[in-house]
């Protein structure tokens, strides 16, 4: 999927950077989201995030660490994700967009 996205984007001329980062490890959506714009030399506008995790089940045999990894994944780091790229864009006087996808199943 990823190289389809890449060529479609390369195709209408445009850059596309591909960086991958565990968000569990500490610091790590600061590190992503100053390395991304670093790469795109601080000129960004809109903030895509689609990263989440889910394990279906028994609410009531979830593990409390399962969940607890669930919640950081699926709220927590887009907070951070969304503050990190609000402070950015209020810091250099633009208007911006952020788009956070989290789907989930039943």
């Amino acid at each position: 999927m990823g190289k389809i996205i890449d060529n479609n984007f390369k195709m209408l001329n445009r850059q596309v950077y591909a960086i991958q980062s565990d968000f569990m490890e500490k610091n790590s959506p600061e590190n992503f989201l100053n390395l991304a714009l670093e790469k795109l030399g601080n000129n960004a506008d809109i903030l895509v995030n689609c990263a989440a995790t889910y394990k279906s089940g028994s609410l009531l045999e979830m593990d409390p660490e399962l969940f607890a990894m669930m919640h950081k994944l699926n709220v927590e780091i887009p907070l951070r994700l969304i503050q990190k790229f609000s402070h950015y864009l209020i810091s250099h006087k633009r208007l911006g967009n952020i788009i956070n996808s989290i789907e989930s199943t039943t």
